[in-house]
């Protein structure tokens, strides 16, 4: 393990991105693909919309899979996949994207789904 420190929040997203790039680009040299489990919310915003805005992921490699979800109807804005949609797949398209389908209805339905 290494611990970086970085100046403030903007350069810790940049890190954070940078650092998701080059592991992509080594999975997708060494196995064709690359695996890329995410939360929303607002915390990992800002380095999602930085590593959409990057040219060295090959996305038609990237398997997408959000891990965390609210409770709450598509689209507002209490879903980890509204921040997720509008900071990264509004931009980007990955191979497959794996949504928890959480927004209504049966949870216990929607995990076993999900699985």
């Amino acid at each position: 393990m290494r611990l970086v420190v970085t100046a403030d929040a903007e350069a810790l997203a940049e890190r954070a991105a940078a650092e998701i790039a080059n592991a992509a680009s080594r999975a997708i040299r060494a196995s064709g693909v690359f695996t890329l489990a995410v939360s929303g919310g607002r915390t990992p915003r800002r380095m999602l919309e930085l590593l959409a805005g990057r040219d060295d992921v090959d996305w038609d490699r990237v398997h997408l899979f959000q891990v965390d979800e609210r409770v709450a109807p598509d689209g507002h804005t209490d879903r980890n996949l509204t921040t997720l949609d509008e900071a990264l797949l509004a931009h980007v398209e990955p191979a497959s994207v794996y949504r928890m389908p959480v927004g209504a209805g049966d949870l216990g339905a929607a995990a076993a789904d999900y699985e």
